[in-house]
C-alpha cells in the first residue's frame, strides 16, 4: 500500500508543478503584451488597444558631447545611462520627454575619460506605475 500511495503523492506533485508552470506562462505573456491581467480576465470588453509605446534616437552618428533628441510615444520621461567597458557608467541623466541630453552632461567620468560608450534609454511613465515602457540603445563616438 505505500507504494500507492508515493505514486498518488507524484502524481499531485506533477500537477501542481505543471498548473503552477502554466499560470506563471500566462502572467508573463500577459505583462509582455502590456496588458493587466485584470483586464485580460474582461476578455473582448476590456478598453480598446492603445498603440505600445516607443522610443527612437533622432539623430545618427553621434558623438560625446553632442546633443541628442528622441522621438517618444506613451511615456512622460526618459532615462539614459551610458557605460564604458561592460558595467562601467559614466554618464546617466532623467529627463521629460521632448527635452535635449547632452551627452557627457557638463560633468562626468564620460568627460574625463573619453572614448565610445554604449548608451541606453528608457522611456518610462512620471511614477514608473507601468514600469519601463520602451527602450532603445546606441553608441556614441568619442568626443568630435
Amino acid at each position: 500500500m505505500p507504494q500507492k500511495k508515493k505514486k498518488v503523492g507524484q502524481r499531485s506533485l506533477f500537477l501542481l508543478l505543471l498548473l503552477t508552470a502554466v499560470i506563471a506562462s500566462v502572467v508573463v505573456i500577459f505583462i509582455l503584451r502590456g496588458r493587466p491581467l485584470s483586464e485580460a480576465a474582461k476578455g473582448g470588453g476590456g478598453k480598446p488597444a492603445q498603440s505600445p509605446a516607443s522610443i527612437v534616437l533622432n539623430q545618427t552618428n553621434v558623438h560625446l558631447g553632442d546633443t541628442v533628441t528622441f522621438t517618444t510615444s506613451g511615456g512622460s520621461r526618459i532615462a539614459l545611462a551610458c557605460y564604458q567597458g561592460g558595467l562601467n557608467m559614466v554618464y546617466s541623466a532623467d529627463q521629460a520627454t521632448g527635452t535635449s541630453f547632452l551627452l557627457g552632461g557638463t560633468s562626468s567620468k564620460w568627460l574625463s575619460s573619453g572614448g565610445e560608450a554604449l548608451c541606453y534609454a528608457w522611456l518610462y511613465a512620471r511614477d514608473l506605475s507601468k514600469g519601463f515602457l520602451a527602450s532603445t540603445s546606441f553608441t556614441a563616438a568619442g568626443a568630435r
